[in-house]
């Protein structure tokens, strides 16, 4: 059974929900000015907790790469491995190379992404407006138009200019992602474990940057997964024939090293390096969406609720953080209900109230009809 697109949705439904926790708890300036109830378990045990769901990014990021490479694997069969034909309107027709095919696509899935932050931040901007505390990152008069054109143009974090929102620093990774993704996809059709390997050892070998230490296994790890369909095989994989143990047995070994890669990543001893912490994220995020694709994918009421989730993934990552720390009468909302517990099921309610709220109205004003408009330009 093929990894499908209600697979991803499914795992990104479980990893948004990651991050809400995450960013609830993870840092004590986040409520230190709330009054709230950690029992039983404590603020510390809470704290340590939220911070392994941290790899939500990783598993985000896996599905991006895993996703677009299956789509350029299809392209690439649709042309026959050679070419395509594209409608010219100066020469009625022209063959357009494998290269420019995955260029477009990019361009595509680009314009996709640009589009839904678009409306996160203008639906969040004209309805909160001065409310949002962060506004005054921008500064006033010209520079404040400046600035936030950078910031709803998703260009801030290339060029370090100020932002409203503290979570969208992870769009700039999935930008250069998206426009690295033809130039990875045929080194590794072409090149294959050679190429994986060169990934691996390229940060060792030369001095980069932390964002591609620590995010460099999973992209491979994705890569791989998606040319070899890793998470198909380790879900067909049987021993003797017999089906349920063999489900046990990988899910007892997934258990196993989910529990050892998460001592790993959140151990504090000395002896462990940062390059150990950045391998055992990574493998971490991986063993997760194995697990996920193993048992939850399969569960019918988790893929309907999950894959719900997932769909709304996007809105609640771009606009959650608005929420819970940069508007005040929501934030008081939100801790007002006192234990840890229910503030995040009430961060999570709002947040996806917000998500289903800004799809209606997109679908209302056809915005999405606009976007794939856009998108059919390129491709």
């Amino acid at each position: 059974m093929k990894f499908s697109k209600q697979d991803s949705a499914v795992i990104k439904g479980a990893a948004i929900l990651m991050l809400l926790f995450y960013h609830l708890y993870y840092y004590v300036t986040m409520f230190d000015a709330q009054s709230v109830n950690f029992a039983p378990f404590g603020v510390d045990a809470v704290m340590r907790f939220s911070r392994i769901f941290n790899v939500c990014v990783n598993i985000f990021l896996f599905i991006t790469v895993f996703g677009m490479y299956r789509s350029m694997q299809e392209k690439e069969a649709a042309q026959n491995h050679v070419t395509v034909l594209l409608k010219d309107e100066a020469t009625g027709q022209r063959r357009c190379s494998l290269p420019e095919v995955l260029f477009r696509y990019s361009l595509s899935r680009f314009i996709g992404l640009e589009s839904a932050f678009l409306a996160v931040y203008l639906t969040c901007v004209l309805c909160f407006g001065r409310m949002i505390e962060t506004m005054e990152y921008y500064g006033t008069g010209f520079r404040a138009v400046f600035y936030a054109f950078l910031d709803m143009t998703a260009l801030s974090s290339f060029l370090g200019t100020p932002s409203i929102n503290g979570s969208w620093w992870y769009l700039e990774i999935v930008i250069v992602v998206i426009f690295l993704m033809p130039l990875l996809y045929l080194a590794s059709e072409k090149f294959g474990p050679a190429f994986y390997a060169l990934l691996l050892l390229w940060p060792h070998l030369a001095e980069t940057d932390y964002t591609v230490r620590r995010f460099g296994l999973i992209v491979m790890l994705a890569l791989a997964s998606a040319k070899y369909n890793l998470p198909e095989r380790f879900a067909a994989c049987t021993f003797r024939n017999r089906p349920r143990l063999s489900m046990a047995i990988k899910w007892l070994i997934s258990m196993v090293l989910i529990a050892g890669f998460t001592f790993l990543r959140q151990s504090e001893s000395d002896v462990l390096t940062e390059d150990v912490h950045l391998f055992a994220e990574n493998m971490l995020a991986f063993m997760l969406i194995l697990s996920m694709y193993l048992v939850w994918c399969r569960l019918p009421g988790i893929r309907i609720v999950y894959g719900f989730l997932g769909k709304h993934s996007t809105n609640i990552y771009f606009a959650h953080l608005f929420f819970s720390f940069s508007i005040p009468w929501t934030r008081s909302f939100l801790f007002s209900f006192r234990w840890f517990g229910l503030i995040y099921l009430a961060f999570f309610a709002l947040s996806l109230l917000y998500s289903v709220a800004l799809n209606a109205f997109k679908k209302l004003v056809r915005y999405d009809a606009l976007t794939r408009y856009l998108q059919s330009l390129v491709l």
